[in-house]
């Protein structure tokens, strides 16, 4: 097992020690975000054909729909097919995110 503090720390090296490792947890999700954002927007900023307002709550709306559909699938190739669609789908829900939290 491991001990976050030594035995030797203070109460006051304790307290920064926390301190700096919540200011670095702070500053590694910022810095990995923005960098996940401009890699997403650099990968999506030629798509002319549908504008990224109606995509991606369609493709949200459109997963949803076949996450719902999974229950009356009546055997395992259909209920594959919808995993399928469903994995497919899903995986713009974090590029979603994305754009939401940086409109």
């Amino acid at each position: 097992m491991h001990d976050w503090f030594a035995p030797i720390d203070t109460p006051t090296e304790r307290k920064l020690i926390l301190k700096l490792d919540g200011l670095i947890i702070v500053f590694v999700f910022l810095a990995y975000w923005a960098k996940v954002l401009h890699s997403s927007a650099t990968s999506t900023a030629y798509m002319t054909r549908c504008p990224v307002n109606y995509f991606l709550p369609a493709a949200d709306l459109i997963w949803g729909v076949l996450t719902l559909a999974q229950y009356k699938a009546s055997n395992v190739t259909r209920l594959y097919a919808l995993r399928f669609f469903v994995g497919t789908l899903g995986g713009f829900f974090f590029s979603a995110v994305e754009w939401y939290l940086g409109s």
